[in-house]
């Protein structure tokens, strides 16, 4: 009988796992008609972990009254986790086309930049973990975590579009080391 349960509770996981990409897929394409195009975004198994974490986090509290109190607790805290990780994976995208790209927040109005208004790049490590942070003309940065689905392939295309929209050259682009994570003048901090 227990691995009916166990069956059971794995269909129930991937199932909500299912039905909330859909969700958040025709969310994502509800609220941005005019895109698309590719888009860049945390992986799908940030969502993954968050609804499985929701998941065993439920099953915890529901179970707390025989295992005990701190049950309740360590429940409460991994379906924090969880939530943390689905609003996470929906907080932050980056839509892009020929001639522009669209930054996407949770919370915050969407903003559009020509692949012409990026002026230099700065790149953090934390733990082993890339971010690119890309200064735009109007004074704000753009973040990209390297570990992000698309993210090469969205950086090739702005350093391309901003090679036309500025009008350089390859050559004159020492700089320029995609396997180092270089595609703009980098600002050393």
């Amino acid at each position: 009988m227990q691995y009916v349960y166990l069956i059971l509770f794995a269909a129930v996981v991937f199932g909500l796992c299912f039905l909330v990409d859909k969700g958040f897929s025709r969310f994502h394409q509800n609220r941005r008609p005019q895109h698309t195009g590719p888009s860049v975004r945390y992986s799908k198994r940030v969502m993954a972990f968050g609804i499985i974490l929701l998941v065993i986090g439920i099953a915890a509290i529901l179970n707390a009254a025989e295992l005990g109190f701190v049950f309740y607790i360590a429940g409460a805290l991994v379906c924090l986790v969880g939530v943390f990780l689905m609003v996470l994976y929906a907080s932050y995208s980056v839509y892009y086309d020929e001639d522009t790209f669209t930054v996407a927040s949770l919370g915050k109005k969407r903003i559009t930049y020509s692949y012409g208004d990026i002026l230099t790049q700065t790149l953090y490590n934390n733990a082993g973990s890339i971010l690119i942070e890309l200064h735009m003309a109007d004074g704000s940065a753009v973040h990209i975590q390297a570990g992000m689905e698309n993210a090469y392939p969205f950086m090739d295309k702005a350093f391309n579009s901003w090679l036309l929209a500025t009008g350089r050259n390859r050559e004159d682009c020492p700089f320029h080391e995609p396997e180092k994570c270089r595609w703009f003048p980098v600002t050393e901090e």
